[in-house]
């Protein structure tokens, strides 16, 4: 009795290795039957779980290296593009939607439940529902080794710049200069990281 559920373990462990290899090889091949169409996956790409894809046929690029975590929604409409740099972290049930487009630089570290949306819709008639009169904003750009908190929501037009903090919840509505630590509703500068250089020294 002991081998066999021994053996049943070992068949359950191998038949889940192989799940798992087979998700990356459909990726690859996805990727070489759609060149230049299809989303396009780097090199050590890790999803942790589910990841939903709106469409088929969207610009979205993942660079190598990266992670994405269980429940994301990507969707890249109407022109929209998705750029996400390499050694990207994007943690649990974050949205990520574009018309315009996002570009998430390298080495960004995103919490749970952010959203990431590049358009608005416009509202200013009250004799058409919302969802008739069309949509409005700008490109998103989320500077390289920034850190975006649980919960932030980044909307449209919006430059987060290089290395910069945002707190959890926060709603960025202003670009942010390069280095910000900023927190509330809307996202106010509470302070400044210092510069360093190679040497590890501040400047």
């Amino acid at each position: 009795m002991s081998f066999r559920l021994h053996s049943y373990h070992q068949v359950i462990k191998i038949l889940w290795w192989l799940l798992r290899r087979c998700r990356y090889l459909w990726w690859g091949l996805l990727n070489r039957a759609l060149p230049g169409r299809f989303r396009t996956i780097g090199g050590s790409v890790k999803f942790n779980g589910w990841v939903r894809f709106e469409k088929p046929n969207q610009n979205i690029r993942i660079g190598d290296r990266s992670m994405v975590g269980i429940g994301c929604y990507f969707c890249a409409d109407q022109g929209g593009a998705i750029e996400i740099g390499r050694n990207v972290g994007i943690n649990d049930y974050c949205y990520v939607a574009s018309a315009y487009s996002i570009t998430i630089e390298d080495d960004v570290r995103i919490g749970e439940f952010v959203s990431i949306r590049d358009f608005d819709h416009e509202f200013g008639r009250t004799d058409l529902p919302i969802h008739l009169q069309g949509l409005r904003g700008g490109p998103i750009r989320i500077g390289e080794g920034s850190w975006i908190g649980r919960g932030v929501m980044v909307t449209s037009g919006v430059t987060v710049g290089k290395g910069c903090v945002i707190g959890a919840n926060a709603v960025v509505t202003r670009s942010l200069p390069d280095w910000s630590v900023a927190v509330g509703v809307p996202a106010k500068i509470i302070s400044m990281r210092k510069e360093h250089g190679p040497t590890g020294t501040a400047d």
